[in-house]
């Protein structure tokens, strides 16, 4: 539906604040107009970057120019609000915003003025609405922004801070995005399904295919000690005969050229012996002891005697390997069928949840940075506010300068990844207790091989919404599923090589990402977007891309990211005991039982783990039931332990 708005440009009295564009609902300027509220600063968007970036012509979170936006709005100015809006709620000039699509945030607002404002100046009926700033714009918070809007009655705020000056930097953009059902230790098995389970069925509701490239997986153990260089002769080269395998039915596969059969041979790429003091490392156990992430779910499926599918251990026939991998079928042992392991292309997820949250009328602060909760001194009951700078120039002026907002809020969320101990200190300096987070690096590359094409996706949204048993057809006219949404799927390779050890994921974009090459050696940056790729990691795996998937590879991407981790290898999902936030101010949060949360620690299962955490992070805030027990990521000093203390209403 388009919502109809009253574009106005508003004039502050404020000495030196110029003028900014507010879009005013007109419902509400007739509430203001019958006395209800005492100015029409309600259902607002105020500043200028994020109304014109929901136009789409300067791109998502654009900053205008002060011409562009003379162009888009006129040059009317007057210091009386009302003169600017007429009876009906619409001007000539006013604009319609089409909800639902990803393209506003107007349906919740901001209420913040050039320049900052004051707590004790908040226009009241703003000031009463529940508020919750979420800190950090990665998929965590992006899904705890995401459930929130979803959960949260309709006039519940939300905010979103993020830094850095590019979206989605760091892990989030950058990751494998391998998402597991059930590959997790007991603490993490109810988070993991929940999770899957949410992936799933975002995916089938909004064609999450087509749109991020969600794709069910099957995973392999591939043991390239197994195979030598003399591995029989006799070998049967592919056919084009189908063969029903772990995969289920398969399409008719090509011949691949003969180096493809080759064996990988990983002995020649182990550390380089001119760099020293390398340490591959990572606060997890299956990384400190040089496993891969499958042979921990392996470790922990045996400890809880619960296999995570039928597939395990299963023949794995020579129709079964993906046609990018060079592997002999006696070398690969099944981990998982395509029941228990999806894939997502971690970016596009990223920027699909953005959209969602604009939609829903989460507000984008980007790039800001949150630098201190403020409370009005002589009003015992005030809310606290939270001051949100935004970084790099903000107007024409050659100097640039800072414009500073002070937002209401009730509660905190931190999910900054590895730079949430920062941010908590910043807001809490006196805190007897801090968040232990450790960063770990993580480099990957992203290859193209010509024996794995992007899948087709039609562009009909029936198309790709697929239910996961819909009958296949090898004719794409008639009215079953085309054979290639139901019939193809993304791999994930887990294999060893000195000194670290190698994960291979397949996606349907037509992209193969390498990487399993970590270390704790390299500096966190001040901001994701200052991390410096170092080009030794870099060989190091695409000797191992090329091994495993042919000399004739192009690289399309190098990527060094930074994953926060914990000591116990868990992450942290929790709300904060308020005696452990130190002196100082604190929102109050829901029911006044303390509103600050942090969400942290996922390591390498951030992705996988995303949409559980937030929907669980968004319950919190709403003191509802949680769906699931997530009380062992809370046992750690410093917050509260949800196994003995229930906020459900």
């Amino acid at each position: 539906m388009v919502r109809e708005l009253t574009k106005v440009v508003y004039k502050p009295s404020v000495e030196g604040n110029e003028e900014f564009i507010v879009i005013v609902n007109p419902e509400e300027y007739k509430r203001w107009k019958e006395g209800d509220t005492t100015i029409p600063l309600v259902e607002v968007v105020d500043s200028y970057e994020i109304f014109w970036s929901n136009q789409g012509a300067q791109g998502l979170l654009g900053r205008p120019s002060k011409q562009q936006l003379e162009n888009a709005f006129g040059t009317s100015k007057d210091d009386e609000v009302i003169k600017q809006i007429l009876e009906k709620g619409k001007e000539e000039s006013g604009k319609g915003i089409r909800t639902g699509d990803g393209a506003t945030n107007l349906s919740k607002g901001s209420a913040a003025a050039e320049g900052g404002l004051a707590p004790q100046a908040e226009h009241r009926h703003i000031h009463d609405m529940p508020t919750t700033v979420i800190l950090g714009a990665g998929i965590v918070g992006l899904s705890t922004a995401h459930a929130l809007s979803a959960l949260a009655p309709p006039d519940h705020r939300i905010h979103v801070v993020e830094p850095a000056p590019r979206l989605f930097s760091s892990a989030s953009g950058q990751a494998a995005g391998f998402i597991a059902k059930d590959w997790f230790a007991p603490a993490l098995a109810p988070l993991g399904l929940l999770s899957f389970d949410l992936h799933r069925d975002l995916a089938e509701r909004h064609g999450g295919r087509a749109r991020w490239g969600y794709s069910e997986s099957v995973s392999y153990s591939l043991d390239h000690t197994y195979q030598s260089p003399d591995f029989p002769p006799d070998a049967q080269p592919r056919t084009n005969a189908p063969a029903e395998g772990i995969h289920g039915a398969q399409e008719p596969s090509d011949d691949r050229s003969s180096d493809t059969h080759q064996p990988p041979l990983l002995d020649g790429h182990g550390l380089d012996p001119n760099v020293s003091g390398l340490q591959f490392e990572t606060g997890l156990e299956w990384l400190l002891n040089n496993q891969t992430r499958a042979s921990a779910a392996s470790s922990e499926a045996e400890n809880a005697s619960a296999p995570s599918s039928g597939s395990e251990g299963a023949t794995v026939k020579r129709d079964d390997i993906p046609k990018w991998l060079r592997a002999e079928p006696e070398a690969l042992e099944a981990l998982s069928d395509k029941t228990s392991t999806a894939q997502v292309h971690p970016k596009r997820l990223c920027e699909f949840l953005l959209e969602q949250c604009l939609a829903t009328g989460v507000i984008i602060h980007h790039p800001a940075r949150a630098t201190k909760l403020l409370r009005d001194e002589h009003d015992p009951d005030a809310r606290s506010h939270i001051r949100v700078e935004y970084l790099g120039e903000v107007s024409d002026s050659p100097e640039g300068r800072t414009r500073v907002v002070d937002i209401p809020c009730d509660n905190i969320v931190i999910a900054a990844g590895c730079w949430t101990p920062q941010v908590y200190a910043t807001l809490f300096p006196n805190a007897s207790r801090m968040p232990r987070i450790a960063h770990l690096a993580g480099y990957s590359v992203t290859v193209k091989s010509k024996h794995w094409p992007p899948v087709p996706v039609s562009s009909n949204p029936d198309a790709i919404r697929v239910p996961r048993d819909a009958p296949v057809s090898d004719d794409e006219s008639s009215s079953s599923v085309p054979a290639f949404l139901a019939s193809t799927l993304c791999h994930a390779i887990f294999t060893d090589a000195p000194g670290f050890a190698p994960e291979i994921f397949s996606r349907i974009t037509g992209d193969v990402w390498v990487g399993g090459l970590n270390t704790s050696d390299v500096r966190l940056p001040p901001l994701p977007t200052d991390a410096q790729i170092d080009a030794t990691y870099v060989e190091r795996l695409l000797a191992v891309a090329r091994a495993l998937c042919g000399e004739d590879i192009e690289v399309r991407k190098q990527s060094l990211c930074f994953r926060p981790v914990t000591a116990t290898g868990r992450p942290i999902i929790a709300r904060m005991h308020e005696a452990d936030l130190g002196d100082g101010i604190k929102p109050a949060g829901w029911a006044g039982q303390g509103g600050v949360f942090v969400a942290t620690g996922h390591g390498p299962w951030g992705i996988s783990l995303s949409l559980g955490t937030g929907r669980i992070v968004a319950e919190m805030v709403l003191g509802r039931e949680l769906s699931v027990d997530v009380s062992a990521l809370s046992r750690w000093d410093g917050v509260i332990d949800y196994s003995t203390r229930s906020l459900t209403p």
